[in-house]
């Protein structure tokens, strides 16, 4: 089963593609400004908080 949403960091919105990959184990993945970020996780929402981890440490890097 494969979802997607759309989340905001700031003004910035990216999809971001949710994937079970198999029982309790979700994938959550999106590129952002050209980079390809992805976060694997036991469910869908811990996989979706460990992407946006990813992307506002990125994100606070940049800055």
């Amino acid at each position: 089963m494969t979802e997607h949403h759309t989340i905001s960091i700031g003004d910035v919105y990216i999809v971001v593609e949710l994937e079970e990959l198999a029982p309790d184990l979700w994938t959550a993945s999106t590129v952002w400004a050209g980079d390809h970020y992805e976060a694997r996780a036991g469910s869908r929402m811990n996989a979706e908080a460990a992407l946006l981890i990813a992307l506002h440490s990125e994100k606070g890097q940049a800055d």
